[in-house]
């Protein structure tokens, strides 16, 4: 199902700070020199170097886009506003009594680690500057201001049957299975770079087999695996559900055009030459409001729990004492 506006969401807080999962911590030997104070408690300019080098890489950023100053400027403020906003929320999570507990931080320090190698898991560590302790201490922190942003503002947000409703309507392409396709084909192939009397010798064989996959009684199963060259030949020529953007377009322009139960002629493409045929279509419509209601009142749950996340930042931020002491 291809509910693609249903993935996206996260708040931009989270979506940062889950990309910055393993730059952005505390240091366990703060650098002298502070990018940026936050209610008195320091960002080190060397956090912020390796938070923005992290970045960088992570998003495909290279030496030459840097080289425009603007650029630079900009997206290493980006870094440390996420990092002020890291900080920020943390202190809010932590004067309401909302705290990660230990042993929860733990279990999910365990369940990261099991999906790497020792070696990999510190190798990563040593990439970015941070010691266990260190790293364990920012999980912490995030797990508090996600428990904070679950207990304190998604729970009191309301999303009606009408918002819900209007949403549907309004977004349809979200909401459209993709049409696909349950294909078989035989492929007599043509290698590349074949000569004229090469191709034609493929063209012939491929027409014979043809002449056979349109017969009434035709088995196209039983063809395929006698005659296909295309490794689903073991299968009966079977590729089972496909959508058109999966395959070639020549391929996808007869296979799509095909009702089912029928064989295409011969279609070329630069594998050779295909017989195809439509087993059965699905997809192409409109997913019913029911099966979806809940995963889009969550949906509007998040946008309206990021909002205010927003405005809670901008609160905090200006009521708060935020010192900016690296020049952007």
């Amino acid at each position: 199902m291809h509910l693609s506006v249903l993935r996206t969401a996260s708040p931009v807080v989270f979506g940062a700070v889950t990309a910055l999962l393993f730059c952005a911590s505390v240091s366990a030997t703060a650098a002298a020199a502070v990018a940026a104070r936050v209610n008195g408690t320091e960002v080190s300019t060397e956090r912020l170097d390796r938070t923005f080098a992290s970045y960088l890489d992570q998003q495909g950023v290279g030496a030459p886009a840097l080289a425009k100053l603007e650029l630079y400027r900009g997206l290493r403020k980006q870094v440390l506003d996420t990092l002020i906003a890291q900080e920020l929320l943390w202190q809010h999570a932590k004067s309401k009594d909302i705290v990660a507990a230990d042993d929860a931080v733990d279990q999910v320090l365990d369940q990261i680690k099991s999906g790497l190698s020792t070696e990999a898991y510190e190798h990563r560590l040593r990439q970015v500057g941070l010691d266990e302790a260190s790293y364990r201490e920012d999980l912490k922190h995030r797990m508090s201001v996600e428990k904070m942003v679950d207990t304190e503002i998604k729970a009191g947000v309301e999303v009606s049957d009408a918002e819900i409703h209007e949403f549907y309507t309004a977004n349809p392409d979200s909401f459209t299975r993709p049409a696909e396709a349950h294909l078989r084909h035989i492929l007599i192939r043509v290698e590349e770079g074949a000569d004229a009397a090469a191709k034609e010798q493929a063209r012939e064989a491929a027409e014979a087999v043809l002449a056979k996959a349109k017969a009434p009684d035709a088995d196209f199963a039983a063809l395929a695996k006698e005659h296909s060259q295309d490794t689903s030949a073991a299968e009966g020529g079977d590729l089972g559900f496909v959508q058109a953007a999966a395959v070639v377009k020549p391929f996808s322009e007869a296979a799509f055009a095909l009702q089912p139960g029928a064989v295409s002629d011969l279609v070329e493409t630069q594998f050779g030459y295909h017989i195809i045929k439509m087993e059965e279509r699905r997809g192409g419509d409109l997913v019913p409001e029911d099966e979806v209601r809940e995963r889009v009142r969550q949906h509007l749950v998040d946008q309206k729990a990021q909002q205010i996340l927003q405005d809670l930042l901008k609160d905090l931020r200006e009521q708060g004492k935020v010192e900016l002491l690296e020049s952007l």
